[in-house]
């Protein structure tokens, strides 16, 4: 009879283990765990109206890897770069990212994860990627007389995600695409530059060094400070030349971003502070395990002393 007690509180312990185990270790969401090793595709197609483009090539560029829940970590290609993509919750802050990204990409002439080119029916179709965030690189291409169909850059995830909530291996999209006639017109650019560092204001430098780039060349050096506003203007001819800017030597402790918006291009610095550890972070997953498999190994233990104490009487 004890020992059928014993056992029972073994099966107990166990049983509490396995909870408590899960209970740490299960997600919270209910989306599925993502297969890294898993080989995935995408096919893009570029089309304006009833127009398929032919012969376009096109670069992606891998931003980000996944874990095992979906998160993003910024890959070997760009985790140097003071970007930050954790805890992004709206779209117009996903589309800042993308654009300091691609001026990142044309500013040091990044060279692209792989290309591809569109078939007869538009489509460019890249396959056994890896499971991660990609940028794609926008084009621009002849149209009809003077006009241009420009594609713009975004970024897409890898696997993507369904109706269902669930991840999706194969991936298809189709870029958006714009039609513009250049005006050959003269349009005033600027870039401007914002501080997200409240209480941390001595922190700043007193001057920034930006870049200014047509075309992936470099145009102009400028530095920004309160001496100017944090502001640069120029004057550039509307022709279907793509400007952009970039920050050099961000600040240590921030992160940049950079939005376009219409000619103005709005450079901003948060400053991130370092948060000391603290008890929230704290993983007591392994040494509840420890213990759970310690009290099982008493009472096994102390059934087989039980056992052959009654075989010796």
């Amino acid at each position: 009879m004890e020992r059928k007690k014993n056992l029972r509180k073994a099966i107990v312990v166990l049983v509490t283990c396995l909870i408590l185990t899960l209970a740490f270790s299960v997600p919270t969401s209910a989306r599925e765990i993502v297969e890294l090793e898993r080989a995935c595709t995408l096919d893009l197609m570029y089309k304006y109206e009833e127009t398929f483009f032919d012969g376009e090539e096109i670069k992606i560029y891998k931003v980000a890897d996944f874990t095992l829940v979906g998160e993003y970590v910024l890959s070997d290609m760009f985790d140097e770069y003071p970007i930050n993509i954790g805890d992004i919750k709206t779209q117009d802050e996903w589309n800042a990212v993308r654009d300091t990204i691609v001026a990142y990409i044309a500013a040091d002439s990044l060279v692209p994860t792989t290309t591809a080119t569109t078939n007869a029916d538009g489509v460019a179709s890249f396959e056994n990627l890896s499971v991660g965030l990609y940028l794609v690189g926008g084009i621009v291409t002849d149209y009809i007389d003077d006009g241009t169909i420009e594609f713009a850059d975004f970024l897409i995830s890898v696997p993507g995600i369904d109706e269902a909530d669930k991840w999706v291996y194969d991936v298809d999209a189709t870029p958006k695409s714009v039609y513009h006639e250049p005006v050959y017109e003269e349009i005033e650019y600027s870039v401007i530059k914002l501080w997200k560092d409240s209480g941390n204001e001595d922190k700043r430098p007193n001057a920034v060094e930006i870049e200014i780039f047509k075309d992936g060349e470099l145009i102009e050096n400028v530095k920004l400070s309160s001496e100017n506003n944090w502001k640069h203007s120029w004057i550039g001819l509307d022709d279907g030349s793509v400007w952009t800017v970039v920050e050099r030597n961000v600040p240590e402790g921030y992160t940049l971003t950079l939005e376009k918006k219409d000619a103005a291009f709005v450079v901003t610095n948060t400053f991130i502070p370092i948060e000391p550890p603290t008890g929230d972070s704290f993983n007591a997953q392994p040494y509840i395990i420890a213990i759970c498999v310690s009290g099982v190994l008493l009472i096994v233990v102390g059934i087989i002393r039980h056992k052959k104490e009654s075989e010796s009487v």
